[in-house]
């Protein structure tokens, strides 16, 4: 049995949340499990809004179609990424007040048998959390990353750089987004993907202390939200977080990262 939990917040500075964060069930033809999306909105005004909501919608509702098609998960993945990139391309193309618009994108699928599947676009984050532990296993598609992997900056100078809020890859703002592959085993922990505006503000070791000792996800959501507005909740914040009760079993852990 999986339990899931999610939650959005406006934060403490800003007036408007461009943050979408969504966890259902999903029960198709061919898979039955659970979904978790978390989108990061960017472009200003509503723009922001706007791109996070779309594309959030746009991929639930083209993964269940291909699943209940028949479509294997990867591909389904694959295919309702590029969409979600397409039906915000398209809105932006059609209203002069959205142009530029675009949204981070991280989420996950949890099948009933505990294998996950999680694909990102952007900088918004997916970990594994257990009791002594946490991995960030998606890595971000930004500026700051890309200087770190090319040795111009270091970790330190890393955590307060000017440009961490730039992307180098986001639905809706190329006509295409490429995946990267990546595996692993899904065993005890608990599964968190969030925007930055928790990464921000809370560090990896206050995360990890919050999510191993919460008596359940639901509780472990609520107060990541309170840690992160106080301190200071710069930006919106949006939190969805996954357990698999089935402690007998061993999942399968497949990651898909969009870009670089």
């Amino acid at each position: 049995m999986t339990n899931v939990a999610c939650e959005t917040d406006v934060g403490v500075e800003r007036d408007r949340n461009e943050d979408e964060v969504l966890c259902s069930e999903l029960d198709t033809n061919t898979f039955e499990g659970h979904l978790l999306c978390v989108a990061d909105g960017m472009g200003g005004h509503a723009g922001g809004e706007m791109a996070s909501r779309v594309a959030a919608k746009e991929f639930k509702g083209s993964l269940k179609s291909e699943l209940d098609e028949g479509t294997e998960l990867t591909e389904a993945f694959d295919v309702s990424i590029e969409r979600a990139n397409g039906k915000v391309r398209e809105i932006a193309d059609e209203n002069p007040e959205y142009s530029g618009m675009g949204t981070t994108l991280v989420a996950a699928v949890v099948s009933e048998e505990g294998d996950v599947t999680v694909g990102n676009v952007g900088d918004s984050r997916a970990y594994f959390v257990d009791e002594d532990s946490i991995e960030q296993i998606t890595e971000d598609q930004s500026l700051v990353q890309e200087l770190l992997e090319e040795g111009v900056i270091s970790e330190e100078e890393a955590e307060d750089h000017p440009q961490s809020n730039v992307v180098s890859q986001a639905i809706g703002t190329d006509e295409e987004v490429e995946p990267d592959f990546y595996e692993e085993e899904l065993n005890d922990e608990r599964l968190l993907l969030c925007s930055d505006g928790l990464s921000d503000e809370v560090s990896d070791e206050a995360i990890l202390e919050t999510v191993s000792s919460a008596d359940s996800v639901e509780d472990a959501t609520e107060t990541l939200i309170e840690e992160a507005k106080e301190n200071g909740g710069s930006d919106n914040i949006s939190v969805a977080l996954a357990e698999d009760q089935d402690t007998g079993d061993e999942g399968v852990f497949s990651l898909f990262g969009f870009g670089n």
